[in-house]
């Protein structure tokens, strides 16, 4: 099983066929490896996605689950991913 986000992280319920997609649910080390690779602070990417500093850093720690539409937001804001 492997992300379907090219950056890397497994998540369960996933498969190789599925690799290119962005919808799904990224784990905390897919949102914190995102944000540094676009160059953005906390509240930069929060403001960007819409979401509070403090929704942003639950999704970084892992006590809360990002939505997968806020991540291909994300993604596709950032220019980490194409449709």
């Amino acid at each position: 099983m492997v992300s379907r986000w090219y950056g890397g992280g497994v998540h369960h319920n996933q498969d190789a066929s599925m690799k290119n997609k962005i919808d799904y649910i990224p784990t905390a080390h897919d949102v914190k490896r995102g944000r540094e690779r676009a160059g953005l602070s906390v509240l930069q990417a929060s403001q960007l996605t819409h979401r509070s500093v403090r929704a942003w850093q639950h999704y970084e720690s892992g006590t809360r689950v990002m939505d997968s539409a806020v991540w291909e937001l994300f993604l596709l804001k950032t220019k980490q991913v194409k449709l």
